[in-house]
């Protein structure tokens, strides 16, 4: 009998660590909206290089609207895949700009590293440095 609750207090543990541990990861949903985020991020530092692109082809002047051009051909939608929303251009100077995007948890994007993007505003500020 002690034998028997031995293992149902362990099966019991065993559930109470990975329910505690769904809870803490924010379980496949979380990882899902964390990998469409990474994708969003990865789109945003894209978009920064073709807006170099087109403000080295214009004279060293950042566009204050942004189009794809013959000269500075990439392979990037100016909208996000999942959502369907357009990223977000804004020219903030002559030197800096922002690029935003839709994103699901922003809070976890800081937590591995990336510390230019605006959690509250889902904004990158980028400087142009001609």
């Amino acid at each position: 009998m002690r034998k028997n609750r031995i293992i149902i207090a362990i099966a019991a543990l065993s559930l109470a660590f990975i329910l505690v541990g769904i809870w803490v990861t924010g379980g496949p949903s979380a990882g899902q909206a964390e990998r469409r985020d990474a994708a969003r991020l990865s789109d945003l530092y894209e978009l920064q290089d073709l807006t170099f692109c087109l403000a080295e082809t214009a004279g060293g002047v950042l566009p204050d609207e942004i189009s794809l051009s013959e000269i500075c051909k990439r392979e990037i939608a100016l909208t996000d895949s999942n959502s369907g929303e357009a990223y977000i251009y804004q020219r903030i100077s002559d030197r800096s700009y922002l690029w935003c995007a839709p994103f699901e948890l922003p809070e976890r994007i800081r937590v591995f590293g990336e510390n230019r993007l605006n959690i509250d505003t889902g904004c990158v500020q980028f400087t142009y440095r001609p």
